[in-house]
């Protein structure tokens, strides 16, 4: 159990285990990617009800990975 605890603590101090919100990027810029997807879809044909749900839920995809990104860069200082 110490060697586990001290190898969490070397990890942590060397920088494997820091979290530079990489991931959250990657989401907030897939999201945008798949926002922007729907919206051509949605201006090629508005009145398709399927169109109009898949822009609905992309722009909510983006809110969420947006709201996920600020929570980590303000965690971190930025």
């Amino acid at each position: 159990m110490k060697k586990v605890i001290l190898i969490l603590l070397c990890s942590i101090s060397m920088g494997f285990a820091y979290n530079d919100c990489s991931q959250e990027q990657r989401d907030y810029e897939q999201a945008l990617d798949n926002l922007a997807n729907a919206q051509a879809d949605y201006y090629a044909s508005p009145s398709t009800w399927g169109r109009q749900q898949n822009f609905a839920e992309a722009q909510a995809e983006v809110r969420k990975a947006q709201a996920r990104l600020e929570i980590c860069l303000m965690k971190l200082g930025r």
